[in-house]
């Protein structure tokens, strides 16, 4: 990503674009409060996202290599105040919180990289490669001065990079539902049912017959109680 930024701050055009990006990000963004951490507060956490956290080192990290970034990209020095004033540490924060989150349910899932994939996966980074195509050791190690990383932190940073990598293609790629499901779902929804059933009509059964006296007196006789008058006290 690194290298692509800077091949397109290359030449009028580039340098006209990147212009032109910094200046909507000016208007776009507010004064945000995170510049508390650089004015002295104790506070070790920026953030926490789920069962993840943001240390303040981890964002004053982050947000300094954004600095050093757009300053490369601008051609002049940027200050944090400068920053902070076109809401680039809200964008850094905001870029963690996503990060946390997608760290947070890789975790919740037990996904994993060892180590040997990601020593694969970094020389086949075309980050890192030469113009042959090949993994350059002095190009790794120039980005890493460029971050001011370790290369054991890059390491680290890197296993929770591919691992959300792989993580957000499982979520956005087009997903293939397996054949059983498929066939699974299609046998249900041809499935058809038959239902017999009578309707009665009212006129089937017709008219009940008027109840004779005997009929009303063994009634009354019956129910005698319903009848009674109601004894109240005084």
């Amino acid at each position: 990503m690194l290298e692509s930024m800077r091949n397109a701050t290359q030449g009028v055009v580039g340098k006209s674009i990147m212009t032109v990006l910094m200046g909507l990000i000016i208007i776009s963004f507010a004064i945000w409060g995170i510049g508390d951490m650089f004015r002295g507060t104790v506070s070790t956490k920026a953030a926490t996202v789920g069962d993840q956290v943001i240390t303040a080192d981890e964002f004053r990290a982050a947000f300094q290599r954004q600095v050093n970034q757009y300053a490369s990209m601008l051609k002049q020095p940027l200050t944090a105040q400068q920053a902070i004033s076109m809401g680039v540490d809200k964008v850094v924060l905001d870029r963690l919180e996503s990060e946390a989150t997608l760290n947070s349910r890789a975790n919740a899932l037990g996904l994993s990289l060892s180590d040997a994939k990601i020593a694969e996966m970094v020389q086949t980074d075309p980050a890192f490669a030469d113009a042959s195509g090949k993994f350059n050791r002095l190009n790794f190690d120039e980005l890493l001065r460029q971050n001011n990383l370790s290369e054991a932190g890059f390491f680290a940073q890197q296993r929770a990079t591919y691992m959300r990598a792989q993580l957000e293609r499982a979520l956005t790629d087009d997903p293939t539902a397996p054949k059983a499901l498929i066939e699974a779902l299609a046998k249900v929804d041809g499935q058809t049912r038959s239902i017999d059933y009578i309707t009665l009509a009212p006129t089937i059964v017709g008219e009940p017959a008027a109840p004779s006296d005997d009929d009303l007196t063994k009634y009354f006789d019956a129910h005698k109680a319903n009848y009674a008058p109601k004894n109240f006290a005084p």
